[in-house]
């Protein structure tokens, strides 16, 4: 009888304690292609949307100088709040972010900010059938990403935010 009680108060203890409210992200899982801009000619912030949630990168548009880097990228130290991480109540689009009078709904519910990491970029060249540059593609990796909000946090090593294509100028 003794043993059957024990494991009814454990039973009843454990559902007691379980946090039956808000679900929050433990991993971050975002689509690379799917990273864009509201001004090519100066491209950050830049976005990264996957339905209710975003990651907005936010660094020095000289980060995406027209050179290429070969197997040196540029690097960039990712201070309290240049990554973003948002959860909004309905899903949001492109339009949202680029819109000049933002909308009202969705409205953010929770946001992580960025507390340590590194962006890496790394700059191709673009050519036509002639071998004229045409544009450059930087691709945008985020590494020991740190997001925190109060004492929760969000960690990930390596993280391919995204791509983006700028033309030349």
């Amino acid at each position: 009888m003794l043993k059957k009680s024990v494991y009814i108060i454990s039973i009843v203890c454990l559902f007691v304690a379980c946090d039956d409210g808000d679900v929050s992200v433990s991993s971050l899982n975002i689509d690379p292609s799917t990273a864009f801009t509201c001004d090519v000619q100066n491209p950050f912030p830049l976005y990264n949307i996957d339905q209710n949630e975003v990651l907005i990168l936010n660094l020095n548009n000289s980060l995406f100088a027209p050179q290429v880097t070969g197997d040196a990228p540029r690097t960039a130290s990712l201070n309290s709040g240049q990554v973003i991480y948002r959860f909004f109540t309905d899903n949001v689009n492109q339009g949202f972010f680029c819109s000049v009078i933002p909308p009202l709904d969705p409205k953010p519910v929770e946001e992580f900010l960025s507390t340590g990491g590194i962006a890496e970029i790394s700059t191709r060249l673009n050519t036509n059938e002639l071998g004229d540059t045409i544009s450059f593609t930087h691709d945008v990796v985020l590494l020991n990403l740190s997001l925190e909000q109060g004492d929760r946090q969000i960690r990930r090593e390596e993280l391919f935010y995204g791509f983006i294509t700028i033309p030349k100028q």
